[in-house]
């Protein structure tokens, strides 16, 4: 019975860790693709990619819990947050690229066209764009993991009790912190 109550809590965090990348990477992207239409808006161009932000998301957030379970930048050693996190925002922004080009190059290939048919081209296409892109993605990365290295540095549950408990009243952070409302 108590290794059926382990697994059941283990699935439980698994899906709660999916459902905060989902939700994430769903915001982001979403906030990618109003861009994009306002763009083509501006040039009277048809925007009609409305599914891509939702599919993305669902697809990178596998692979983010993936890459977070091999421990992809997950090492600490002395070395202040700040690094930890501006790191982990590259390294998953690298990993997002690689499986989109794989991704695209595999599609391509069942339908018949050669890899350098396949491969997506980032913001204006060419190196700038793509540096760019990458940059927008890593930066755009930076409150996801300042929030999960946060909520390690506090403990489990007290990031989320600091959100949500309305506190004493007299705007001190220690007391939210201490769980005090």
């Amino acid at each position: 019975m108590t290794q059926t109550t382990g697994l059941k809590d283990k699935a439980l965090r698994e899906t709660v860790r999916f459902a905060r990348m989902f939700a994430y990477l769903l915001a982001m992207f979403t906030l990618f693709q109003v861009h994009e239409y306002v763009v083509l808006a501006k040039q009277q161009i048809p925007y009609s990619r409305w599914g891509f932000a939702l599919i993305n998301a669902l697809v990178l957030a596998k692979v983010m819990l993936v890459a977070h379970d091999l421990g992809l930048g997950a090492w600490r050693g002395f070395r202040a947050p700040i690094y930890i996190i501006l790191t982990r925002s590259v390294l998953f922004a690298a990993v997002f690229f690689v499986f989109d080009i794989v991704e695209k190059v595999l599609v391509g290939a069942f339908h018949g066209r050669s890899i350098a048919e396949s491969l997506p081209t980032y913001g204006s296409g060419g190196v700038l764009g793509t540096v760019l892109v990458g940059i927008i993605v890593s930066v755009a990365l930076i409150p996801f993991f300042a929030v999960e290295e946060i909520s390690r540095a506090m403990g489990p549950g007290e990031f989320t009790k600091l959100l949500f408990n309305r506190g004493d009243g007299s705007g001190n952070p220690q007391n939210w912190i201490r769980g005090r409302s």
